[in-house]
Formats: C-alpha cells, structure tokens, sequence
C-alpha cells in the first residue's frame, strides 16, 4: 500500500522523487490515475491541463533553477492576455534543460530586482515580463502584453525603454520603441487593445481609451469634447446589448446608433 499521498501530489511534481519517497511506485506513474506533461515530471490525471499547470510543471522540471517568464509570468500576474494554446516558458541562466513540446526554454540572466515570487513560484517582474514579450513577439502581440501588464502592475510604458538600456545588446530591443508608442494601459482587455490597433494601424486616428459618456444639459447622452465618432468592444454578448451595458439616460444606444463609426470585424 502507497502511503498517504501529501498536497506535493496535488500540482505538477518530478516522477522521480515521488518514487524515492515511497509515495508512488514506477507502475502508478505509468497508470490512469497520472498524466506525463514533461520528462519525469507528472500531474494527477483529472488536473486541468491550461498555461498555469503547464507553467508550474516547466518550474518542477527546473529543479528550482529557473524562472517562469514571458506568457507564464504573464499568467501568474492574472493579465489574461495569453493567447489559447500558448507553450509554458522558463529562463534558465545554463544546464541542459532543453524547449520541447508543450515549453520554451529561453538562456538569460536576470538580475534580482527582475524576480518575484507570486503564488510560491519565481516570476519574472511585471516589467521586466513586458520587456521580454515585447522583444519576443510579433507587434500587435507584444502591445497587448504591454497594455495588459502595465495596467495591471501601474508602470508607465516608457519604463521599458529605461529597463532595456541595462541590455544595449539584446535581441529584439530595436522594435521596443514602436511598441511603446502604440501601448495604452487603460485598455480595459486584450480585445480592446487589438481593436485600438485595427484602427490606428489601419490609418485612424487613436480612439480615447474608457472615455466617459455622460448627459448633458439637455438630457442627450454626449462625452466629454467634440468627438467625431466612437467604436466599441462589446465582447461577452450577441444581439441586443444588455441595458447595463452603459450607465447614461435617455436610449443611449439609440444616440451610439446615429454617431459615424467604423464598422470592423476582428476575431481573436
């Protein structure tokens, strides 16, 4: 009989030592009860497999040597800003730990102030999160990141700029500038950011990010200054929008219906 299996079990653990214990035995690993996410590392087999697992796993198969960095800093910074399916990432300053599927090594050296624990697990810093996947990914990809973490963490987007000059040398940091430029941290979502992008990519001035609606004198629903039109982001419904969607009098959508818009269609 295994002994009492203790809370280790219960996230992503190394087969190996789970064995040494006399906690599992080689033929359990291998059973329906236990699922293999990396070598010798396993998770209980009902856990839901999303970047937060995969990320604590890829921690586990560190052996406590690295840091969890680029989409799985993010995650653990709850940004929600990971695209679907995204592999777990983890930098190590050496060793043979390698990028298979499912994870992404990266080979850096971070300096202290560039690590956070957060929910027992070493993180690279919001900023310093920023940093990187503003480097390592694809232009829209990377201010969505910047929107998301910014606005979670409070820095000013500039801050990139400041931590990238530590690294004059490093992949990636010549595309930095352009990428703070577009950034806006009171984008309220991923999607809201990607929306922005559209239209200022596509040649539009930049909409106000959360700009207020409210009413004026004479009880029509008008914002702030002499806006020339507005575009929205109603994620989460279909159809009729629902009434608490906006907080201002007198039909409010039917005032949103006569305003110039630029009507666009963008999926995630």
């Amino acid at each position: 009989m295994v002994r009492d299996i203790p809370s280790m079990l219960d996230e992503p653990f190394r087969g190996s030592e789970a064995v040494a214990l006399g906690l599992l035995t080689p033929g359990q690993l291998r059973g329906a009860r236990y699922r293999r996410l990396f070598p010798d590392v396993y998770v209980r087999a009902e856990a839901a497999n999303d970047l937060a697992l995969m990320s604590r796993a890829a921690y586990a198969l560190s052996r406590g040597t690295g840091v969890l960095g680029g989409y799985s800093a993010a995650e653990f910074w709850r940004t929600g800003c990971a695209p679907s399916g995204v592999p777990a990432e983890v930098i190590v300053p050496e060793g043979e730990m390698r990028t298979c599927p499912g994870l992404v090594v990266h080979r850096d050296v971070l300096a202290s102030d560039e690590i956070r624990t957060v929910s027992g697990v070493p993180v690279t810093t919001a900023l310093r999160t920023a940093y990187d996947l503003a480097r390592w990914r694809p232009l829209v990809d990377a201010v969505v990141v910047l929107d998301a973490l910014a606005g979670r963490a409070g820095f000013a987007p500039p801050e990139v700029l400041d931590l990238a000059r530590r690294y004059p040398r490093a992949k990636g940091r010549r595309g930095l500038p352009r990428v703070v430029e577009l950034a806006d941290p009171h984008a309220d979502s991923p999607m809201e950011t990607r929306l922005r992008l559209l239209l200022v990519l596509g040649g539009l001035p930049a909409p106000v990010s959360q700009h207020p609606v409210t009413p004026n004198p004479l009880g029509s629903p008008v914002t702030g200054d002499d806006t020339q039109g507005c575009s929205t982001w109603a994620g989460g419904f279909t159809g009729s929008p629902p009434p608490t969607s906006y907080t201002v009098p007198t039909a409010p959508w039917r005032w949103f219906a006569a305003q110039p818009h630029h009507r666009v269609r963008h999926s995630a």
